[in-house]
């Protein structure tokens, strides 16, 4: 059974590095992690109550699985790790809720998802109760805004709306990157031909690929970001395919009969 305090990191290289993840970005998100843990720990604690362990550590798509053990017998200490699950979600869906949130551990999460595209692709938070958080561009703009909300900085009024609702949307969907828990594609939508960013947990649809290249109807939940009419992101979790009658040669008649008995002049 895996214990509460666990957190796994795991990151993806670029292409031009083979997916390998290079030394220094890895470094650099541990570093970042192991700030917003001791943060959210001390923010729960008072003062620092844990000694952050490494328990599984692996090259290629670098991953570190972590876990919180309490130092100077304080065993009663609450974990930093659901805390700082907590900010993140909350940041990423847009909630309101991020006011709660400490403006200290909220500023603790710009380092760790921000994302620089050429040195790294993206990443994956997974925590106990099998929640994973995606660590990529859109998380990052999500993570500013709501350091703005935290910090009580005026946000310019967006006349589309902004937040998260569910939504389902037509198109045909495109797989761009199938590595680690969370597959990312593009749904490029039937009307109009734009594109809407999408990602997919691989135990929440089965046989996910068997619908890519394939139009269809795609429902999840959609993050807007009060700029765009469309979403930035939308959480896929149900995939229906559209099967289209193309042949119209049962219908060539009645059409056929309709236009002829017409009457002039309309």
């Amino acid at each position: 059974m895996e214990r509460d305090d666990s957190i796994t990191l795991t990151l993806h290289g670029l292409a031009v590095d083979d997916g390998m993840v290079r030394a220094d970005v890895f470094l650099q998100k541990l570093r970042a992690l192991l700030d917003s843990l001791e943060i959210a720990d001390r923010i729960l604690n008072g003062s620092k109550s844990h000694e952050v362990i490494i328990t599984d550590l692996r090259m290629g798509n670098a991953m570190a699985r972590l876990c919180e053990k309490p130092s100077g017998g304080k065993k009663s200490a609450a974990f930093g790790s659901p805390l700082l699950e907590s900010a993140l979600t909350a940041a990423s869906h847009d909630d309101l809720q991020i006011d709660q949130f400490p403006v200290e551990l909220i500023k603790s999460l710009a380092p760790l998802t921000e994302m620089d595209s050429k040195r790294l692709s993206h990443g994956e938070l997974g925590f106990a109760g099998n929640t994973v958080i995606r660590l990529d561009a859109h998380l990052a703009r999500q993570t500013e805004q709501a350091l703005a909300r935290a910090s009580g900085m005026p946000l310019a009024t967006q006349s589309p709306f902004k937040g998260a609702a569910v939504a389902a949307f037509d198109g045909v969907l495109r797989e761009i990157d199938s590595r680690g828990n969370t597959v990312r594609g593009k749904l490029v939508l039937t009307a109009g031909g734009r594109e809407v960013d999408c990602i997919f947990r691989l135990e929440d649809i089965p046989a996910l690929r068997q619908h890519f290249d394939r139009r269809a109807r795609v429902e999840g939940m959609a993050h807007y970001d009060g700029v765009n009419l469309l979403p930035g992101r939308l959480e896929v979790v149900r995939i229906e395919p559209i099967i289209a009658d193309t042949d119209l040669g049962r219908w060539r008649g009645a059409l056929a009969n309709r236009r002829a008995a017409r009457p002039k002049g309309i």
